[in-house]
């Protein structure tokens, strides 16, 4: 709960949420946020894909809020269309800075071996707990991941079970278009997707 509250206060760009205070009353810590009033991409999609200019513009100013987040020393780890609201004026705004991990200090909250995000758009070196990996790189991925979801209204991954959806991400080699999606979407933005999801964040 601190972590998360001092994390998002670092960060002060127009398409991250906003905390405003922090404090404690009797014991009891509490901070209070911006309200966002919309819908978030999740919910979105389920009206199907969205137009490939829509998504696109979506990304990239979620991506400009990561790269302040990730200025600041921090990486969120969970980027995902239910993370991203649409304000009513359309701008999108990354919300859930719960599981963000703070470069600046040494000490982590994960163990070696332990996954943390949501297996569908988590990166590779996450869903195979490799720690050491986990980074900037990781929320590149899950940004392509998230826009691969936005261009084609599909998860990235789909599996029976937790286990079974984090074993295909870790060996994923990359998204798997729809026909229709190759057909709809063009080519620099699915190059883009194919660029960010590479399996080596490397």
């Amino acid at each position: 709960f601190k972590r998360e509250i001092e994390n998002v206060a670092r960060i002060s760009h127009p398409n991250v949420v906003r905390v405003y205070e922090a404090g404690d009353i009797e014991g009891h810590p509490y901070f209070t946020m911006e309200l966002i009033e919309g819908s978030d991409a999740e919910t979105l999609l389920k009206r199907g894909p969205m137009d490939p200019d829509e998504a696109a513009s979506i990304i990239e100013a979620v991506a400009r809020g990561v790269l302040e987040a990730h200025t600041s020393g921090i990486v969120h780890r969970d980027i995902k269309p239910g993370n991203i609201i649409l304000r009513k004026d359309d701008t999108p705004v990354l919300t859930d800075f719960g599981l963000a991990q703070d470069l600046t200090h040494s000490e982590q909250l994960t163990q070696t071996g332990i996954s943390m995000g949501t297996p569908a758009y988590m990166a590779p070196e996450q869903a195979r707990g490799e720690r050491n990996r986990v980074g900037k790189k990781s929320d590149v991925y899950a940004l392509g991941a998230t826009l691969f979801s936005l261009l084609t209204g599909k998860r990235p991954a789909e599996g029976e079970s937790t286990y079974e959806l984090m074993l295909k991400v870790a060996e994923s080699q990359g998204p798997k278009w729809p026909r229709q999606a190759i057909e709809d979407i063009p080519p620099d933005l699915r190059a883009i997707v194919e660029m960010a999801m590479q399996n080596d964040p490397g």
